[in-house]
């Protein structure tokens, strides 16, 4: 670690006690997993903290933070007279991050030599390769002069116009709609494009046949959508598919026990998906990696992520929230970066199965809050037959909750689950 690297993390700690308007700037940029200065981490942590809380951000709340003890006092008053202005902090923040990913960088090239099996460094040369991309972006980014991002209002002006031109004659260049009536009409016409959209329920409730319901429609129409699956495997996913198709058992097309009649329709809808341009990928760690993969689908539609509390950030973090903190902010820049909607699929923790009151609320995301600050659109589950004693009936509504919904109002809409073949109907 060069004394360079660290005056940079000192710097952008300082900044933040000068002035916490750049606290923003330096969220996109950096997290505390960045930093290898423990104190810088921990001012970061500590507004990071008080932002999300809706308090203060200051020297005095942040010392209070961190326990009001003489040492981080000491630090905090060394790293003010380090920082008079954070005029440049973006810019001392892109120092942090770029010596953050060179450090992954090193120590993903010892495990690539080190790997005792081809398995193990294909998989080290992989996170080489794509930390190598994430450090090829940060240096293009921190060569480009500041106030890049900067757009007047007549350029502004333009731009939404054209957009709304475009969006006239067709809606799909606003939003990918999901081929739901009452879906789309809840969401205001579909994913809208550039956002993240979180569908979360508990385990079990039907997220990833409601996901892939949402995906199988949008490739229906012959529009590309790319499908993460880190959970369960292609052939059990194309399962699902054909049963949806078909109007088929899936659990007889997975043990092989179809009547020759259903066989039959079976067979005929698994031909067809050759035409249906829904493409999985089942061996994604990361958001670089699926960035990797959505570059090689063609005229991308949607991307749907099955589930985002498996994936990994792209870098170590200090904790499992720092971690889906980092991985929801990646995901949301992925859908900016690529202007189509990624549909994430998320956990709800236990609470809900404890309350009279079943019904979940935003409250219930497992992990970070972030999930929910992240994202365009978070859409929650759920079906009371779900904690119905006994066996759940065959058919029954789905409730979809819109508990955020940034382009359209709240609300929520009810559709058809059928639990043998999977389709969800409305």
């Amino acid at each position: 670690m060069t004394d360079a690297a660290l005056n940079a993390e000192t710097a952008v700690a300082g900044a933040l006690l000068v002035d916490d308007r750049c606290l923003d700037d330096v969220r996109r940029i950096v997290s505390p997993g960045d930093f290898a200065d423990p104190d810088a981490a921990d001012v970061l942590r500590a507004a990071m903290a008080l932002q999300d809380a809706g308090g203060a951000v200051d020297p005095v709340t942040i010392l209070e933070k961190l326990g009001n003890s003489p040492a981080s006092e000491a630090w905090i008053r060394a790293a003010m007279d380090l920082t008079p202005t954070a005029a440049n902090a973006a810019a001392y923040a892109v120092l942090v991050r770029r010596a953050a990913l060179c450090r992954r960088l090193e120590d993903a090239a010892r495990r690539a030599a080190d790997a005792p099996d081809p398995t193990d460094a294909r998989a080290a040369a992989d996170e080489l390769a794509c930390i190598a991309d994430e450090l090829a972006r940060v240096d293009a980014g921190a060569e480009r002069p500041a106030g890049t991002g900067l757009v007047g209002p007549a350029d502004a002006a333009a731009r939404w116009l054209e957009r709304y031109k475009t969006a006239k004659d067709d809606i799909s260049a606003a939003c990918c709609p999901t081929g739901s009536p009452r879906l789309d009409a809840l969401l205001g016409g579909g994913l809208f494009r550039g956002e993240m959209y979180v569908l979360a329920g508990r385990p079990g409730m039907g997220k990833t046949t409601f996901g892939l319901a949402v995906a199988r429609r949008v490739a229906a129409r012959g529009e590309p959508v790319l499908f993460v699956s880190l959970e369960m495997p292609a052939y059990c996913l194309t399962a699902k598919r054909v049963a949806m198709d078909a109007g088929v058992s899936y659990t007889e097309l997975l043990r092989g026990g179809l009547s020759p009649e259903d066989e039959t329709d079976a067979l005929r809808a698994a031909a067809a998906l050759d035409d249906q341009p829904l493409y999985l990928l089942e061996d994604a760690g990361t958001v670089a990696e699926i960035a990797r993969a959505a570059a090689r689908v063609p005229g991308l539609r949607l991307i749907a992520v099955d589930y985002l509390g498996l994936l990994r950030a792209g870098e170590r973090c200090g904790n499992r929230y720092e971690e889906i903190t980092r991985v929801s902010a990646e995901l949301r820049a992925l859908a900016k970066r690529l202007d189509l909607p990624v549909l994430a699929l998320a956990q709800l923790n236990r609470e809900t199965a404890a309350r009279a009151d079943k019904r979940p609320t935003l409250a219930d995301l497992r992990d970070s809050g972030a999930i929910e600050q992240d994202a365009g659109g978070v859409l929650l589950l759920h079906r009371d037959g779900y904690y119905a004693a006994g066996k759940a009936p065959e058919t029954e509504p789905l409730t979809v909750i819109a508990a955020k919904n940034r382009h359209a109002p709240r609300g929520e809409t009810r559709l058809v689950w059928e639990g043998r073949t999977g389709r969800v109907r409305g």
